[in-house]
C-alpha cells in the first residue's frame, strides 16, 4: 500500500468494542487490561496477517504478468528458432546440393587433367628425343658447314659469318645455332670429300707446327729483350717518379717561400711605401706640383710624371727666374710691385662695391614684387584645445 493506514481502516468496531458494557470493580482493572491487551493483539495479528496477504496478491499479480511476458516472448523465440532451424536445414541442403554438384564436375575435370597431363608428357618427352637429335644434327651440320667454302657458305647458310666462325671455333661447336627456316642442304655429298678437307687439315696443322719450331728460338728471344726492355723502362720510371717527388718538394718549398715574400711585400706596400707614395700629403704635393707645372710650362698632365723630375723643372725655372730677377732695377721692380698691389685694391674695392649693389638690387626686386601681389588678410581659426588663433599673410 502507497499510503499509511490505522487500524480503524482495517477494523471499523476495533474502538466500539467495548461500548455499552458495564464496568467492574477496581480490583478486576488487570483483569480488564489483560483482556483489552489479547483483544489488541489479536487485532493487530489479524491486521499483520491480512498485510501479508495483500502484499502477496500484489506480488503474485506483478509476477504473474512478467511470467506472462516471459512465456510469450519464449513462444516468439521458439517459432522463429524453428523457423530459423527450418530455413537453415533448407539452405543446407542447397549448398550441399551444389557442393556435390562441383565436386562431381571438379572430379570430371581432375580425370581429364591427368589424361591431358599424360598425353603432356608423352608428347614433351617425344619433343625432347627430337631436340636431342635435332641438336646433335645440328652441331654435325654446323661442323660440316664451318668445312665448307666461304663463297658456299654465303649463299647457303644464312647467317653464318666470320665472326660466327671464330665463336664456333672457339667455343667447341656448341653455342653456334642456325635458324630454324634455313635450308637443309650440304655442301658434302661423300665422304672422300671429307677426307680432303682433313688431309688439308693435316698438312695446315703440320705447316703451322714447323713454323712454330722455327719462330719459338726468335720469339723467345724477343720475350727476353722484352723483359730487358720493360726493366730499362721500369728503371726509368722509377728514377722519373723519384724526380718528380724531388721537383715537387721544391715546388713546395719555393711555394711557402713565396707566400712568405707575399707577406712582406703587403707588409712594406702598406706600412713603408704607402707612407712614403701614397699618404696624403704625398698626394697633395704630387698634386700641387703637377697643378705648379702644367700652369707654368703649360703642357698636358703627364701620366709618367714623378715628384722629383717635376720639382727639378720647378727648381730649374725658378733658379732663372731669379737669375732674371737679380738682373733687373730694383727701383723698376719696386714700382711695378706698388702698381700690381695697387691694381688689386682696386679690383677688390670694386668687387666690394659691386657686392653692396648686388644685395640692393635684391632688396628693391622683392619690394617690387611683393608690391604687384594680391593683399594678405588674417584668418582666425580654433585649434583642438578650442582657443582662437589668428595665422597672418593668409589669402
Amino acid at each position: 500500500m502507497s499510503e499509511p493506514h490505522t487500524i480503524c481502516d482495517v477494523d471499523h468496531t476495533f474502538y466500539k468494542i467495548i461500548e455499552g458494557r458495564p464496568l467492574r470493580q477496581l480490583d478486576d482493572i488487570k483483569v480488564y487490561m489483560r483482556n483489552i491487551r489479547d483483544i489488541t493483539l489479536f487485532k493487530a495479528n489479524a491486521a499483520y496477517l491480512k498485510d501479508q496477504i495483500i502484499q502477496i496478491d500484489t506480488s503474485f499479480a506483478f509476477e504473474y504478468n512478467e511470467y506472462t511476458a516471459i512465456e510469450r516472448l519464449f513462444t516468439t523465440c521458439k517459432d522463429n528458432f524453428v523457423k530459423f532451424a527450418k530455413e537453415s536445414y533448407t539452405n543446407a541442403k542447397h549448398i550441399q546440393q551444389l557442393a556435390e554438384d562441383i565436386a562431381r564436375k571438379v572430379d570430371e575435370v581432375t580425370e581429364e587433367l591427368e589424361s591431358l597431363s599424360f598425353r603432356y608428357v608423352a608428347v614433351r618427352n617425344k619433343v625432347g628425343v627430337i631436340l636431342v637429335i635435332y641438336d646433335t644434327l645440328s652441331m654435325y651440320r654446323q661442323f660440316l658447314d664451318s668445312l665448307s667454302p666461304v663463297w658456299w657458305r654465303e649463299k647457303h647458310v644464312p647467317g653464318f659469318d666470320e665472326k660466327c666462325l671464330s665463336a664456333m671455333v672457339s667455343q667447341h661447336v656448341s653455342n653456334v645455332k642456325l635458324t630454324a627456316d634455313a635450308e637443309a642442304k650440304l655442301f658434302f655429298t661423300k665422304p672422300k670429300q671429307i677426307s680432303v678437307i682433313f688431309d688439308n687439315l693435316r698438312r695446315q696443322c703440320l705447316t703451322y707446327m714447323q713454323i712454330e719450331v722455327v719462330s719459338s728460338s726468335l720469339v723467345s728471344s724477343v720475350v727476353k729483350a722484352k723483359n730487358v726492355l720493360k726493366a730499362q723502362a721500369m728503371e726509368e720510371i722509377d728514377e722519373l717518379q723519384y724526380l718528380v717527388g724531388t721537383y715537387r718538394e721544391y715546388v713546395k718549398f719555393m711555394e711557402v717561400k713565396e707566400e712568405e715574400a707575399k707577406v712582406k711585400f703587403q707588409r712594406v706596400l702598406i706600412n713603408e711605401f704607402q707612407a712614403l707614395f701614397c699618404s696624403y700629403d704625398s698626394s697633395k704635393l704630387f698634386t700641387c706640383l703637377q697643378y705648379t707645372n702644367t700652369q707654368v710650362f703649360h703642357g698636358p698632365e703627364d701620366p709618367k710624371d714623378d715628384i722629383t723630375t717635376m720639382m727639378l723643372h720647378l727648381e730649374r725655372e725658378y733658379m732663372e727666374i731669379t737669375s732674371a730677377l737679380d738682373s733687373l732695377n730694383q727701383v723698376v721692380v719696386k714700382e711695378a710691385t706698388n702698381d700690381f698691389f695697387s691694381e688689386d685694391l682696386k679690383m677688390m674695392r670694386r668687387a666690394h662695391k659691386a657686392q653692396r649693389d648686388l644685395k640692393e638690387c635684391a632688396i628693391l626686386s622683392n619690394a617690387l614684387n611683393m608690391s604687384f601681389q594680391p593683399p594678405k588678410w588674417r584668418h582666425k581659426r580654433r585649434d583642438t584645445t578650442g582657443n582662437v588663433s589668428t595665422n597672418r599673410f593668409v589669402k
